[in-house]
């Protein structure tokens, strides 16, 4: 089983709000990237596959970008990330049918069907919200885009390991490759 710890229901219901505000400067990282030269709380800046940063800057190969993690300023190289805009529609998905995350105040369960249809249930201290998407990939990452919000969240960003299975992107879990 997978976990995913999100801290609270609630910030289910504020997802839409955030990520309406950084909708066109999103990216995820896709590979684990340590900048030796950069520090944030005096250790080296380091990223993990699906993590989900700002873009605040174009540097010709490379990007300024500021994670939800307040590390702001940091250069990364453009190879490193994907956007929304890089992402392809999948019409065929033959990796894992259902995935689960947990954590103590909610329970994400995905059921992904071989066409890349995604049904998903969010279940929480606030009750249950059900939604529904569509499996789109880019390199390893795989993205489940609403039909009426195609945002880039946390809970909707599976990285995928080099055995097939499906990962889930939170610092906690760290997807490492």
């Amino acid at each position: 089983m997978i976990t995913k710890a999100i801290s609270t229901a609630m910030m289910i219901a504020c997802t839409h709000a955030f990520a309406s505000e950084q909708a066109t400067t999103s990216a995820v990282v896709t590979e684990k990237y340590i900048s030796a030269d950069q520090y944030h709380n005096n250790e080296d800046a380091t990223f993990m596959p699906g993590e989900i940063v700002t873009i605040q800057n174009n540097e010709n190969d490379n990007v300024i970008v500021a994670p939800f993690q307040l590390k702001s300023g940091i250069v990364l190289p453009k190879k490193v990330l994907v956007t929304k805009n890089s992402f392809k529609k999948l019409e065929k998905w033959t990796g894992e049918k259902h995935v689960e995350f947990e954590s103590p105040d909610l329970d994400v369960l995905y059921e992904i069907d071989s066409i890349g249809n995604v049904n998903f249930q969010i279940i929480g201290v606030s009750g249950a919200r059900t939604f529904k998407g569509h499996l789109y990939k880019s390199k390893n990452i795989l993205w489940v885009k609403l039909p009426k919000d195609d945002q880039i969240l946390d809970q909707n960003i599976f990285v995928i390991l080099p055995d097939g299975k499906l990962c889930s992107p939170n610092p906690l879990e760290n997807c490492n490759l």
